[in-house]
């Protein structure tokens, strides 16, 4: 997952370095971790073909600029997944924390097209209630909280039962 991802050009690279040949660049080298200690040289087509359905990529939507370039980005072949991420896209769009807001709502929609005339997963990061407003166009990849948000419910969940 590339957070800020602008352009095609920026997809392309990272493409380029998550997935193996034919679609990217990335080094096979020989077994080790990186490879589940797989011999890939007994047969790499089959181990960089495998590799790659395995491998996600997630370009991170998060700028005005990548709104203005989202078909390209989505059209670049090694990218996976397109997830908004609606925090910082209100930022850039000059309408900080309205989720709900009309130019919030033109650029989700034009990611979720590209999305779907690309054959792209369509994500989120955002809460529920953001969530189930965009499922019925397409939205299958959901982060709803972060790390420190379900520690924090659950301590509270926890604390809440001793009352």
């Amino acid at each position: 997952m590339v957070p800020m991802v602008k352009n095609g050009d920026e997809a392309r690279k990272f493409a380029d370095w998550a997935k193996f040949a034919p679609v990217g660049q990335r080094g096979l080298g020989g077994s080790g971790a990186h490879t589940e200690y797989l011999d890939a040289a007994k047969n790499p087509e089959a181990f960089m073909r495998q590799e790659n359905e395995n491998i996600l990529t997630i370009a991170q939507i998060e700028l005005s600029e990548a709104i203005d370039n989202i078909e390209d980005i989505a059209a670049t072949e090694g990218i996976d997944a397109l997830l908004i991420g609606p925090a910082d896209l209100s930022n850039s769009l000059g309408v900080s924390g309205q989720f709900n807001h009309p130019k919030m709502d033109e650029a989700i929609a034009k990611v979720a097209a590209a999305a779907k005339k690309h054959h792209k997963i369509f994500g989120f990061h955002a809460g529920e209630e953001l969530t189930r407003k965009w499922m019925p166009h397409g939205l299958t990849l959901r982060m709803s909280l972060m790390d420190i948000n379900l520690l924090t419910k659950g301590m509270a969940a926890i604390t809440s039962l001793r009352d």
